[in-house]
């Protein structure tokens, strides 16, 4: 018996002598802490270093580089706090998910940055997000440290589960995207603003001093504001205290939550009065919007358990990332699929565990809990979120994960040496380090080598038009940025190659969805800048009216195609439906319908010889755009060929009233004198002509 007593194994409760742990103290707890949180901000921070040499990329212009309530700097504050997210970009008319987006505080982030710094400098809006994360990462350990109250020791006593869990949710490579992307950042803050306020009310049920639970009113309001994921933790602190802090007594559970749902009511009643009340579930019937929007609830619900799995294989093999997920990258699925199946029956084991575990308090059982609750909002289970799965959409429930493999991993490697299952007291530092290791290598050199793929949107669309081949969406994107770099290329060579390579990648997105309309109207695009016959062109700006009547684009490309084909009448209806469409586009609809009326004029006297008919609609040319100088040399031309020398000359002195160095009005004055036989005019507007020089 004493032989087999001497062989003891440790145990989650067997008393350690204080005099083998000296760190087991106060003070030296709170230095491995500090320490901890150093080492957390900076891991952040080497990791995502890369980002400072990125620029602008995919959402960013919809918050900032477009956004024209950003670019107000601080002015446009007010706007971005009361009106939709997207606004500032598409404008008041645009027709935006049901119920809106309400997330202004990021974006008023982004206005005062603007004010001080414009866009000159990316690299500050990239800093101040790793910034923002590292504070995130730092603050999600000290919340960690407070629910596991790990100690300081053993022979690495700075290794803890707190510390394990916060190192690999800062460095896990799925969260590039909220990080390397600037307007990632609602993402980032929500998460902060989330996390602070979970923080303060452990600190409330720690300290029951109410200070801290009335600052977590105001902080919660501020995290939704952020970004509406961020309410879910109106669900994660009562599991919180249920789980950590239940024998603190249901008055402070019952405090907390009430003080949640103030802040709850507070964001809504702010949102509603700006905004209309959110409405769930609204229906949409295109695909790009809603991916299930032709789909059977049996099937939308085998899809969903699809991207459970997707989001399990990312979590624990980071790779391949995309920003893109949209159809048909991934498909409908049925029950009858084994990649719908097999999600499912791995969740119902861990539903079945979890349960149990609810009742043993079991910290793994929390953390499940905690996955499914955060992601429940963006998961198409409760109602659709306009796309099947979004690697940004685990950015928040991914600390489940961290627990559950910093939980496992010490379990697991306390178990092979000691053959002991606790999770309290690292047991076998040395295996455990060399996992660790291993993990945060592999995740390092993926999130490094990830990071700079958010560069531009060229950068991250050619890279990930490759990763999500059967993407509709990322094949449109990367079509249309091989059009508008064409407008820049060096060379005749390199526009024809970029050209091409637009309308095939193009012609891959319609492949994908036939009736794609901006991908439509993006090819239509590329025929009308390559080809001269823009007979292509024209059906592809009528198949993107066909698929979205309410397109400002297909109609008003139509109405330049019309123009550019001499079909003015056509143009100017077009011109004319487009403009109902969009209201707020009138200066630019109206200067094309000038340009309509003069090429109009210019044909008719050109190529019909109808000089009156080119006078008449020069003249209404004229009327719409009364500053384009131009048009007044053509007139003038005209009335000159029908001997009218008195309007002629009229036209070009009201010309010379708006371009004084315009140098094709003193030669035409100089000729309609001369037809007149009025040689000390002549005179005169030759020797102007003279003195403006030589013509450039």
């Amino acid at each position: 018996m004493g032989k087999k007593s001497a062989q003891k194994r440790p145990t989650e409760t067997e008393p350690i002598k204080a005099a083998t742990l000296p760190l087991n103290q106060a003070a030296g707890s709170k230095n491995w802490l500090k320490l901890q949180c150093l080492g957390i901000f900076l891991t952040v921070f080497v990791l995502y270093a890369n980002t400072l040499g990125n620029t602008y990329a995919l959402d960013d212009m919809i918050v900032l580089t477009k956004n024209t309530f950003t670019q107000q700097g601080i002015a446009g504050i007010d706007e971005i706090m009361t009106t939709d997210a997207f606004e500032g970009f598409f404008g008041k008319n645009f027709a935006f998910v049901v119920g809106g987006r309400y997330r202004p505080l990021s974006i008023a982030t982004f206005a005062i940055e603007y004010e001080l710094f414009g866009l000159e400098h990316p690299w500050i809006y990239h800093f101040n997000n790793i910034v923002l994360y590292g504070l995130t990462c730092v603050l999600i350990l000290l919340t960690l440290q407070k629910l596991f109250k790990a100690k300081f020791e053993g022979e690495y006593p700075w290794l803890t589960v707190p510390f394990i869990a916060a190192l690999l949710y800062a460095a896990h490579p799925i969260h590039t995207e909220a990080v390397a992307n600037i307007k990632g950042r609602d993402e980032i803050m929500g998460m902060l603003g989330a996390i602070g306020t979970l923080y303060l009310c452990i600190r409330y049920f720690e300290t029951s001093k109410l200070v801290y639970v009335l600052l977590a009113l105001p902080v919660f309001v501020l995290a939704i504001l952020s970004k509406e994921n961020a309410i879910t933790f109106l669900a994660i602190v009562p599991l919180v205290y249920y789980f950590f802090y239940s024998d603190k007594g249901l008055v402070k559970g019952l405090v907390s939550g009430l003080v949640l749902v103030v802040s709850a009511g507070l964001y809504f009643a702010i949102r509603t009065h700006y905004l209309s009340a959110p409405e769930i579930g609204g229906k949409t019937y295109e695909i790009l919007n809603d991916p299930f929007a032709f789909s059977n609830q049996a099937d939308r619900l085998a899809t969903v358990a699809f991207t459970f799995g997707k989001y399990l294989q990312l979590l624990l093999f980071p790779h391949p990332l995309t920003h893109d997920y949209y159809p048909w990258q991934v498909p409908i699925y049925k029950w009858s699929n084994w990649q719908a199946l097999l999600p499912t029956i791995f969740y119902l084991g861990v539903g079945a565990y979890t349960i149990f575990g609810i009742f043993k308090k079991d910290p793994i059982a929390f953390a499940v809990l905690y996955f499914f609750i955060t992601i429940s909002i963006v998961s198409n289970i409760l109602f659709s979120v306009g796309i099947a799965m979004n690697e940004r959409f685990v950015f928040m429930p991914s600390l489940g994960f961290a627990i559950i493999a910093a939980i496992l991993l010490v379990k697991v490697t306390n178990y092979a040496k000691t053959k002991n299952w606790g999770y309290a007291k690292v047991l076998n530092s040395k295996t455990l380090l060399i996992v660790l290791g291993v993990i945060m290598l592999g995740y390092s050199v993926k999130t490094i080598s990830r990071n700079p793929v958010w560069k531009n949107d060229m950068t991250l669309f050619s890279t990930d038009v490759k990763l999500s081949p059967n993407s509709a969406k990322v094949a449109n994107a990367y079509g249309g940025e091989l059009a508008t770099a064409a407008d820049t290329a060096a060379t005749p060579a390199q526009q024809k190659e970029y050209l091409n390579d637009a309308e095939k990648t193009l012609k891959r997105a319609l492949e994908i969805y036939p009736q794609y309309s901006n991908a439509w109207l993006l090819l239509g695009n590329v025929y009308y800048k390559r080809d001269t016959d823009f007979t292509k062109a024209m059906e592809c700006y009528s198949k993107a009216k066909e698929f979205n009547p309410n397109s400002f684009d297909a109609h008003y490309n139509l109405a330049i195609a019309y123009r550019d084909m001499n079909k003015y009448k056509d143009a100017l209806l077009y011109l004319d439906l487009a403009l109902q469409l969009k209201p707020e586009k009138a200066e630019s609809v109206r200067q094309n319908r000038g340009e309509v009326y003069y090429r109009w004029g210019k044909f008719a006297g050109q190529q019909q010889n109808n000089l009156p008919l080119a006078i008449e609609k020069i003249n209404e040319a004229i009327k719409i755009n009364p500053g384009t100088v131009y048009y007044y040399e053509d007139l003038g031309v005209a009335y000159g060929l029908m001997q009218d020398y008195d309007n002629a000359i009229k036209t070009c002195l009201k010309g010379l009233s708006i371009d004084p160095k315009y140098r094709p009005f003193y030669q035409n004055l100089v000729n309609s004198y001369t037809a007149l036989g009025q040689a000390d005019k002549v005179q005169e507007y030759q020797t102007k002509l003279n003195q403006l020089g030589a013509a450039k």
